[in-house]
């Protein structure tokens, strides 16, 4: 039997996460549990701020893909992983590549040059979580070098792709959609699937038509929160998303936070379109929230990928989303 290969595209960035207290959130303008992209100077000034209440950080590899990668890697069930994602030629970049290949996941991508220096948004990327009490995470996103992703980073081992998983944000960036979506093209032509990850409800209101588009042409399998859903199908009824969403040709899974998750076969994968609710087992100390979404997606996509159902895909995703918010960072 081939072995499986799953293979991630996505922002490759490097996680900062600053647990806080509410008072010392409120000294920050970001609606909690967002995610705003800023830009070098805004970086700076959050360091700034951070350095000033003597926060003490952790630094870990993150993007919302690798992460999930990082967890398929994780459950070793014998599964290739690889990840597509660009980095700068830098400390950071060289930590996240390191970090990549220590979980026995391939990365092939060049790093971006810095020779000009962070002007150009060519430095590794990083994103700065701030951690509140309540487990929320807001966060604050410098894409830097993730940016450059573009057809020339897809491998010749696209070929071998069982399941290759994307990302809604690489729509914020024309070369990397692009990029993704050719890869899309030559997964499908060796008959594997697409998977894509919404990610976050801004991103599905600024791309919702084109989203829409490509879940009818080059997505197989939709995982997203109930609120991205939400947003991308015009509804705040989870079972109303699934329905929209199964007029597609895709396998979807919806999570709800502690309510666990919903998951549909969608037209032309299923005889019956039927809409199942898994649930998920109280977790009494929620530390960290960033990574549950990601590790849903790894547990899930391990299950399905070995031909398990999609409930017992939603229970696996269930069980490793329960595990990381009990601890901080997104992996592992």
């Amino acid at each position: 039997m081939t072995q499986k290969h799953i293979i991630g595209m996505g922002a490759a960035l490097v996680d900062i996460i600053a647990p806080l207290s509410e008072a010392q959130f409120a000294q920050f303008t970001s609606p909690k549990g967002s995610m705003t992209l800023i830009d070098e100077r805004q970086a700076q000034n959050i360091s700034n701020t951070l350095n000033s209440l003597a926060i003490k950080c952790e630094t870990h590899a993150g993007g919302s893909v690798a992460n999930s990668i990082a967890g398929i890697a994780h459950l070793n069930n014998n599964i290739n992983t690889t990840f597509i994602g660009k980095i700068g030629d830098d400390e950071l970049g060289r930590f996240f590549k390191d970090t990549t290949l220590a979980c026995a996941t391939k990365m092939p991508t060049q790093a971006a040059s810095v020779s000009t220096g962070l002007a150009t948004g060519l430095a590794t990327g990083h994103c700065v979580a701030l951690i509140t009490p309540d487990g929320e995470r807001t966060m604050h996103t410098h894409l830097g070098a993730s940016t450059h992703l573009s057809e020339a980073d897809i491998p010749a081992t696209m070929n071998t792709a069982s399941i290759l998983l994307g990302e809604a944000y690489l729509w914020d960036t024309p070369s990397a959609r692009d990029a993704f979506i050719e890869a899309a093209k030559q997964v499908h032509k060796h008959k594997g699937q697409v998977a894509l990850s919404l990610g976050d409800t801004g991103v599905c209101d600024r791309h919702r038509a084109a989203l829409l588009a490509a879940l009818a042409t080059h997505i197989d399998i939709v995982l997203a929160n109930t609120s991205e859903a939400g947003v991308l199908c015009g509804t705040n009824n989870p079972a109303a998303s699934l329905a929209a969403l199964g007029t597609h040709s895709v396998y979807a899974a919806l999570t709800e936070g502690a309510n666990g998750a919903w998951v549909c076969a969608g037209a032309g994968v299923s005889n019956t379109q039927q809409i199942n609710h898994i649930p998920t087992a109280a977790v009494q100390n929620v530390m960290d929230s960033t990574g549950a979404g990601d590790q849903f997606a790894a547990g899930f996509l391990t299950a399905l990928v070995q031909g398990q159902s999609l409930q017992d895909a939603a229970m696996l995703g269930n069980k490793n989303a329960a595990a990381i918010i009990q601890k901080l960072g997104a992996r592992p």
